[in-house]
């Protein structure tokens, strides 16, 4: 028995197309004949096979509505044919692929990693198995840690898949192409999988099944993250056009759109409509929470973050930027009470701790301050805001060295941070070590005009794009920075004349 795979379908629907023809050809043969008519009824497809061939559309879609009704017409179709091993692989593949979906919505993938482990278990004790290795290696592959999948950028490589000691899943699909390497999914499942060759497996996927939408979805995710960006736009668009509900394709091509022109309009609708395609997953609130985010447009964000704590009140990335969103609007014990949220569900989210600091030091409680930002360094060794932010909370409280020191760690992880250099100047300064002030405020100077420069570049491209708050909050930004451009240019004008003998 050969194994039924993405070739199965279109083989079938070839089959029945040729039997029609047979039987319209003997129809109009019999019509020639004087005084005979022999009438053909068509033989009727067994309900199994109908169901069978529901669930491998659904399944094609690649979007979860789509793998829940393919779980349910592959149910369905190994109920009615226990004995019928592709269906229930099917079933265990469907299965494993809406937990990689539920996994990327922070939903709960136990129940489906476990209904795909019992039915594989159960199909390799049958003798039809052995008729199927292909898919049923695949899907040991991808259950090898059922429900764990991650959507995370790693050296250009999108794992889909947790790593395993041992790599049982790498052998699983080396196994299940081994026995058909022509089937596209086994290509996809390793590139998946696989951190080696980021592309060389989609490529052969490509090959196989160019008109399979997940094929082009993650084509696409592979040319954008290695910043083709109009590759990647073709194949979201092709992706699209194959299967017009997937959303994560309509939110590959914005992104795509936007990494090429980060000014672009074109982005919003397309967020827009992936979150009203499908609105309770939370990857297009998200992105257009941090659009509407970076256009200053606060309310709109606010909403967005709302949604998604709505849907998930355990969602931290939504907590925190909701958290930063109000801090940035001045709304203090609205952002507070956010942070908090975000800390209940990660208590080493160094961001978190960072603005719970600086609403401390805002408010005058030096303490509290000091208790966050210690937190946020503790947690974010490299993060030199929260350096720069302890040594001015320790400054204030009169513990000269142990700021002086903060601003050395700042440094060491931001060296043009022009805030740090103008403190650290100030310090040594006071100290009498006037050639090293002079240095750092020289310095300031330089990185304080760089960045009035780049604020004025993005307000003028935010204006010629229509995004006024934009362009409005980055003239602001100028405007905090050349005023600190100026007190060190003043700084630097009192060491020089100190110097004068």
């Amino acid at each position: 028995m050969a194994d039924l795979s993405y070739r199965a379908l279109r083989c079938r629907s070839s089959f029945l197309l040729k039997l029609s023809l047979v039987i319209l050809a003997g129809l109009a043969a019999d019509g020639c004949a004087p005084k005979r008519a022999v009438l053909h009824q068509p033989t009727a497809v067994p309900e199994y096979e109908t169901l069978f061939a529901e669930g491998q559309a659904a399944f094609r879609e690649a979007t979860p509505e789509g793998y829940e009704r393919a779980t349910d017409a592959f149910r369905k179709a190994s109920s009615l044919r226990p004995d019928r091993c592709e269906y229930s692989l099917h079933l265990a593949e469907a299965l494993l692929f809406l937990a990689l979906e539920q996994k990327l919505n922070q939903e709960d993938t136990a129940p489906a990693g476990r209904q795909a482990g019992k039915i594989i278990a159960s199909v390799e004790s049958q003798p039809c198995a052995s008729g199927f290795g292909s898919i049923l290696n695949r899907v040991k592959a991808l259950s090898v840690s059922p429900g764990v999948a991650e959507r995370q950028v790693v050296d250009a490589t999108i794992q889909i898949q947790a790593r395993t000691v041992g790599h049982d899943d790498i052998d699983s699909i080396d196994r299940a192409i081994a026995a058909d390497p022509n089937d596209p999914m086994n290509w996809l499942v390793l590139w998946k999988l696989s951190p080696v060759d980021p592309r060389g497996p989609l490529l052969r996927a490509n090959t196989l099944a160019p008109d399979l939408p997940v094929v082009q979805y993650e084509m696409g995710n592979a040319n954008l993250i290695l910043g083709h960006y109009p590759e990647a736009r073709r194949n979201f668009e092709r992706a699209i056009g194959l299967s017009p509900r997937h959303f994560h394709s309509i939110i590959g091509l914005a992104d795509a759109i936007a990494a090429a022109n980060p000014e672009t309009t074109e982005a919003l609708p397309l967020y827009l409509k992936a979150s009203a395609v499908a609105p309770k997953y939370l990857e297009a609130h998200a992105l257009l929470g941090y659009y509407y985010d970076q256009i200053e447009d606060a309310d709109k964000a606010l909403d967005q973050y709302g949604t998604i704590i709505a849907l998930n009140p355990r969602n931290e990335p939504a907590q925190l930027s909701m958290g930063i969103v109000l801090f940035k609007a001045g709304r203090l014990d609205d952002a507070e009470k956010a942070l908090r949220s975000a800390l209940g569900i990660n208590a080493g989210d160094a961001q978190a701790h960072y603005y719970l600091a600086d609403i401390g030091l805002i408010r005058g409680d030096l303490p509290g301050a000091q208790v966050e930002a210690e937190l946020a360094v503790r947690y974010g060794p490299a993060f030199a805001e929260a350096f720069y932010l302890l040594g001015l909370i320790l400054e204030r409280e009169s513990r000269i060295d142990e700021a002086l020191s903060r601003y050395e760690r700042a440094l060491r992880a931001k060296k043009d941070y022009p805030d740090v250099l103008l403190a650290r100047g100030d310090i040594r300064a006071r100290r009498g070590q006037l050639a090293d002030a002079l240095t750092d405020f020289a310095a300031a100077v330089k990185a304080y005009r760089n960045q009035s420069v780049e604020f004025e570049k993005m307000a003028v491209k935010a204006e010629a794009s229509g995004f006024l708050l934009k362009a409005r909050a980055q003239r602001a930004r100028k405007a905090e920075v050349e005023n600190a451009m100026r007190r060190a240019e003043d700084a630097q004008q009192r060491v020089l004349a100190a110097m004068k003998p």
